[in-house]
């Protein structure tokens, strides 16, 4: 008997029984269990796996006690001056913390490496040009690494960002008060004018003193090089932007009888510090770099102009966004020493070498109408307020 006359006689037995017990019934087969309902509530007794947490919720409950980021500031101000990113170590953002590491130390290697042969060829003209400018950066990113760091430490980032339209025209009527030993004038009005053309921007404003014979016309064009722009859609929230500014300004000092013309070129831009890290949302960092010429004439001379002076157009600054577009204020630093503010005053070495600081804000009333505020200290303080007009709304 071969294997396949076994196997048939193996089934046909076990068949057997099975047909001899067909006539039972069968109880019916159990029904399905129902499909999970991913809206019902989840329960202990629910016999389901629970639902991964969302990001929001993996935030708010690891979020660091205030006493954990009081801690992060006092780190990102007095080790994190050394250390970037020491206040994020402590809050738990180790990504972001390594981030300002890095930028800090590449912040402070730029100024050094440009600051040693500054300082041992006593700032010759064949250094200094390139050695001063690099100095400033390295120490704007420096400085900046360390607002950054105690900025996140404290907020981890808020909802604020730019406003999300930008108009056609603006229009601006500023008061003006100058507190300077050394000119007669006090108080000044000075309207300004802006209207945006695409990627380009065309601006001009007019400061003039009330009580006495000083005023001073400033035109520029800037243009968009990257980031946001009116009208094409771009950017969405962010703020980050690049933009070449070409300016003249003609200051006349009538009771000193001088006149100074002042053509300038420049970089300027902006960066969202989102981009670094989550807990850096809202804030953001300017800058300025360029360069300007300062031509003099007098009257008591024939010449109508005879002296001309370089100018290092150098600024740095850091702020954040109030709410959902409704206005922002910022701290910051501007090297030129032309201005209204002068450069900081003193004693010892550093006399004369730099520029002013300051302070300014801007709060929306309305949706098109704004209040503008800014104090600046150098040699003299300047402070001013301010009433802005937008018209012509343009998506980003």
């Amino acid at each position: 008997m071969d294997f396949r006359t076994l196997g048939l006689a193996a089934v046909v037995a076990l068949g057997v029984p099975l047909v001899g017990r067909a006539q039972v019934p069968l109880p019916p087969p159990a029904a399905p269990p129902p499909a999970p309902d991913d809206r019902a509530p989840l329960t202990p007794d629910s016999g389901e796996l629970a639902a991964p947490p969302s990001p929001a919720e993996l935030v708010a409950v690891a979020a660091p006690s205030p006493a954990r980021r009081a801690l992060g500031l006092g780190a990102a101000l007095i080790p994190g001056l050394l250390v970037g990113g020491a206040g994020h170590w402590v809050v738990g953002e180790g990504e972001t913390a390594e981030d300002l590491l890095w930028l800090k130390t590449a912040g402070f290697g730029v100024m050094t490496a440009a600051a040693l042969p500054t300082l041992f060829t006593g700032a010759s003209r064949r250094v200094a040009p390139w050695g001063v400018p690099l100095v400033g950066l390295g120490f704007s990113v420096f400085g900046l690494a360390t607002l950054a760091d105690a900025y996140g430490a404290v907020t981890g980032g808020t909802d604020g960002r730019i406003r999300r339209s930008e108009a056609r025209f603006t229009g601006e009527l500023v008061y003006v008060f100058i507190e300077d030993p050394q000119f007669a004038y006090h108080h000044f009005v000075a309207p300004s004018l802006a209207v945006r053309l695409g990627r380009t921007e065309l601006a001009g404003r007019l400061d003039q003193a009330t009580d006495d014979d000083n005023r001073k016309v400033q035109g520029r064009v800037r243009q968009r090089l990257w980031g946001a722009v009116a009208g094409r859609g771009e950017g969405g929230d962010d703020g980050s932007a690049l933009d070449l500014r070409v300016a003249l300004a003609w200051h006349r000092h009538g009771t000193e009888g001088f006149t100074v013309l002042t053509p300038e070129l420049a970089f300027e831009g902006r960066y969202d510090l989102a981009r670094i890290g989550r807990t850096l949302r809202g804030a953001f960092v300017v800058g300025e770099l360029g360069w300007g010429w300062e031509v003099l004439g007098y009257d008591h001379l024939d010449e109508a102009f005879t002296d001309v002076f370089d100018l290092l157009l150098m600024r740095a600054g850091a702020g954040m966004y109030l709410g959902d577009g409704a206005g922002e204020v910022q701290l910051f630093y501007n090297h030129r020493r032309d201005d209204y503010a002068g450069g900081l005053s003193g004693s010892g070495i550093g006399v004369g070498i730099f520029g002013h600081a300051g302070a300014r804000a801007e709060v929306a009333v309305f949706d098109d109408v704004r209040i503008t505020g800014e104090v600046r200290v150098g040699s003299a303080w300047v402070a001013s307020l301010g009433l802005k007009w937008l018209y012509g709304e343009v998506g980003r």
